[in-house]
């Protein structure tokens, strides 16, 4: 009687469960090779919730997609935004049919989600079950009741609570997860898999180190076939069992222990061979590369077929590349095939040994067959015993991205008496940044609730904190004098040094508090620290100021950033900025400005001068400010009651009460009878200065002190 092995798999041990390709060539190729089945190395890692999805077996170390096989209808969370409510659900998704370990990283629409110390680059609480735990997950028993809640103990799941979906437009996104399954190595694996066709396991380890194998059982035949062929494992049949073993069993044969053919005597020992390959290929999933697609060929000749092979297998490309290059050595060496009858004696090799010819060459048993007192065995030829020492590939170098949790905004409000825009209308300009890993944020503001959409900060500005403090100088020349000194440890350091023709034309602009300056040269002085100076300061009408450490400074981009709107009725108004960044809580944070709406306030006149005339009388004069031409000009101011009234002057005696005159929009003159009739002679040494009048901080609506 003949013994085939799995004849629902392949004819014979030689074609794909005989750990070799060569009987699958010429004209017995083997349709498995080229056959597409659930599970391949090119699925990717999509979830899925369709009714009737097989959930896999997931061995070793591997990336799946998740099953979706429990959820909460979404509930809102947070505050409304750009018309639409934010919504979280909890839910549940299956990895695997049998049991974990854990699971380390987790990929949410392809984005790193969970590092692989377990950290949460955004905020999620997750449970993890393996197969066989009886109990159900807390939150299942709260939603559906402890006597209704399914436990789910066929699988290995993961949970997650109150999962924020408004990243991912209100919808449960995509998981991948990387599950650390049961096993170490290939023989293992296959071992489970084998059990349920009663087979032992009698190899201790592979001929390679493979990470994972996603066993999609579909059909099981096919997963076995795979990690027969990964492994370098085969299978024999031995006393009426099934048995894996790495290193087969070896008959000696001499010439003299071959029978004849009555039928055809020639025929003794005569080798059959089919077409060699030209070349295989294996997809597999590449551990180094985030378990994405990688691929391994090896190329002998441009004749032949050619076998594409894909695998749910998880490895090194090194660890690939040998299974490529012993499959095509076991493939060349196994399109040679021989049929010899053996005397009764040799009943006891099986399918699956090994027999070895004087000459040196050594063939594996693909079928057996008992007639009378002879053994007729059919095998394929394995190649040389040292051909399995092989070479690695070189997988080239990998610079991933560093699994870093992305840090929170920083935020700087700065509200400019005159527009970086050259606009005719006010602004507060919401400037964010963040340190290594900050991907950008939404800008927002608060209004009851409802979340009106200011813009988007995604250029990471360079920021830091004052190394010690800043005193205020001029700001009509270039202050060479003071410098500014970050502290870049905890910013973004990346200050570039500019030309005095790119300052001008509006570079290097900086936020420090209230005021805004421009620097021209830029240079590291100690790790951590950035000297600017070349410093042009209390620019578009901030004014300079002192500075204490610690005080953030922030860049300005040239198109000044996110910016808010701001009009005359505001002044006074508490506004919440929202500002929402991957590394900011859920919701965003929110910071509290009080609008001062020094973009639409009067601005004090500039150029102040007292001349007394030889009549007694004083005339004091000055040129007014205006920030839509905010160069000094001879036409007339265009700010509301620019004319008589616009402005009211200012005068301190050495020694007396204040003297105030309103005056007009170029001066006011203070006649000899009016000094008499305030001091009793004429008027007295002193101070002065002119307020513009109308609503707006007091630093921009007077004018400084000036002697006369």
């Amino acid at each position: 009687m003949a013994s085939v092995l799995f004849s629902t798999v392949g004819q014979a041990l030689g074609g794909p469960l005989g750990a070799g390709i060569g009987a699958a060539l010429g004209s017995n190729v083997d349709r498995a090779l080229f056959r597409t089945r659930r599970g391949g190395a090119e699925d990717g890692f999509a979830s899925r919730s369709a009714y009737g999805e097989i959930v896999p077996h997931v061995f070793g170390r591997t990336r799946v997609g998740g099953l979706l096989i429990w959820a909460t209808a979404p509930t809102s969370r947070g505050a409304k935004g750009q018309g639409r409510t934010a919504q979280a659900a909890g839910f549940a998704m299956a990895v695997s049919r049998g049991p974990i370990g854990g699971i380390g990283r987790i990929w949410a629409d392809g984005s790193l989600l969970r590092t692989q110390d377990g950290r949460f680059l955004t905020p999620a609480t997750l449970r993890v079950h393996s197969q066989g735990k009886a109990e159900a997950d807390p939150l299942i028993v709260a939603m559906e009741g402890i006597e209704n809640a399914p436990a789910f103990s066929h699988l290995s799941y993961a949970v997650f609570e109150n999962f924020d979906l408004a990243p991912y437009g209100n919808r449960i996104p995509s998981l991948s997860f990387e599950v650390l399954a049961e096993g170490e190595t290939a023989p293992e694996w296959l071992a489970t898999l084998m059990s349920q066709l009663g087979a032992k396991l009698e190899a201790p380890s592979s001929m390679v180190e493979v990470d994972g194998f996603t066993a999609s059982l579909d059909p099981l035949e096919a997963d076995v076939e795979d990690l027969l062929r990964a492994s370098g494992c085969t299978i024999a049949i031995q006393e009426g069992e099934l048995r894996i073993r790495l290193e087969p069993r070896a008959f000696a044969i001499m010439m003299d222990d071959l029978v004849a053919d009555r039928a055809d005597p020639e025929t003794v020992g005569k080798v059959r061979q089919d077409g060699k390959p030209a070349g295989l290929s294996l997809s597999f999933q590449d551990r180094a590369r985030d378990f994405q697609l990688g691929w391994q060929q090896e190329i002998r000749s441009a004749k032949g077929p050619a076998i594409a092979l894909s695998w749910p297998l998880a490895a090194t490309a090194s660890a690939a590349r040998a299974i490529v290059q012993r499959l095509l050595q076991e493939s060349d060496a196994g399109s040679e095939t021989m049929s010899i009858t053996l005397p009764h004696r040799f009943l006891c090799i099986s399918v699956g040994d090994v027999f070895c010819l004087p000459e040196g060459t050594t063939w594996q048993v693909t079928r057996r067959e008992v007639r009378g007192l002879l053994v007729q065995l059919e095998g394929r030829r394995l190649p040389p015993r040292f051909s399995r020492v092989l070479v690695a590939t070189d997988a080239g170098r990998i610079l991933p991205a560093p699994d870093v949790s992305p840090p929170s905004s920083v935020v700087a409000l700065v509200e400019p008496p005159v527009s970086l825009h050259q606009s005719s209308s006010a602004e507060l300009l919401v400037l964010a940044s963040g340190g290594a890993g900050w991907q950008g944020a939404g800008v927002g503001l608060l209004v009851g609730g409802d979340e009106i959409d200011i813009g988007r900060a995604s250029e990471q500005l360079p920021f830091g904190v004052l190394a010690h403090g800043l005193s205020g100088s001029p700001g009509t020349l270039w202050d060479e004098r003071n410098h500014v000194l970050i502290d870049v440890s905890s910013g973004h350091g990346l200050f570039l040094t500019r030309t005095i023709a790119d300052v001008l034309n509006g570079g290097g602009l900086l936020s420090i508090g209230s005021e805004i300056l421009q620097y021209r040269q830029a240079e590291a002085v100690d790790a951590g620290l950035v000297r600017l100076s070349g410093l042009l300061r209390g620019r578009f009408g901030t004014g300079p100021a002192d500075h204490s450490a610690g005080t953030l400074v922030m860049s300005i981009p040239r198109s000044g950033g996110a910016s808010l709107p701001i009009s005359p009725e505001m002044r006074g108004r508490v506004l919440d900025i929202l500002v929402d960044g991957a590394g900011d809580p859920s919701g965003g944070q929110f910071t509290a400005y009080t609008v001062q709406a020094a973009g639409v306030s009067p601005l004090a006149p500039v150029h102040l001068r007292a001349h007394r005339l030889k009549d007694g009388e004083v005339r004091f004069n000055w040129i007014w400010r205006d920030r839509w031409n905010w160069s000094f000009a001879d036409a007339q101011p265009t700010i509301a009651g620019s004319g008589a009234g616009a402005y009211t002057w200012h005068f301190r005696p050495g020694s007396g009460l204040e003297w105030t005159v309103p005056a007009s929009s170029t001066g006011v003159r203070i006649e000899l009878s009016a000094q008499i009739a305030r001091f009793g002679g004429p008027m007295p040494g002193g101070t002065w200065r002119v307020e513009a009048l109308g609503d707006g901080p007091e630093r921009l609506r007077f004018s400084n002190w000036v002697e006369v």
